[in-house]
């Protein structure tokens, strides 16, 4: 069970880890949604991984829950998130409309497995998410000004998604 793994990782230390998961986990990428009507994660994830990382994250991804009651207005939305523990990514189904470019969505991938990259950590009793090697890294993204301009230009438009 997951919770039992967890315990026997927080048991180690932190060189004592292991940086890949168990391969039972890298195999159940299969039973996770990665289809969209217009974006197919698991490519996406694959060519991003090849191209920016050499190959060497190993993560599943997914698309989040489809929700089960009409949307509302929301003021913010997070594009996607990682659970380190299980080194999954979870993409918004808002990304996954006709109008949101590739180039969009490979730049909020590209960002989820720089988490896994860099992980966070504890400092001064505070969390260091979006620290300063993460931030250098994050901006060598080929399209990452033009995602930022296409970001700013559609928010409001993906609130509504």
């Amino acid at each position: 069970p997951v919770h039992r793994r967890r315990r026997a990782m927080a048991k180690r230390g932190p060189k004592q880890r292991r940086s890949k998961p168990p391969a039972k986990l890298l195999k159940l990428q299969s039973e996770l949604p990665t289809k969209g009507q217009y974006h197919n994660l698991l490519a996406i994830y694959n060519k991003v991984n090849r191209q920016y990382f050499a190959g060497k994250i190993r993560a599943r991804i997914s698309w989040g829950r489809k929700p089960h009651r009409p949307q509302r207005h929301h003021q913010n939305i997070r594009f996607g998130y990682v659970i380190i523990e299980d080194r999954k990514i979870i993409i918004h189904r808002a990304l996954d409309c006709s109008w949101v470019p590739r180039f969009f969505v490979e730049s909020i991938v590209f960002h989820e497995m720089l988490h896994i990259k860099y992980p966070p950590y504890k400092k001064g009793g505070s969390n260091k998410i979006h620290y300063a090697e993460f931030l250098m890294a994050e901006k060598k993204f080929p399209n990452y000004a033009k995602a930022m301009r296409w970001e700013e230009k559609n928010l409001y438009r993906l609130l509504f998604c």
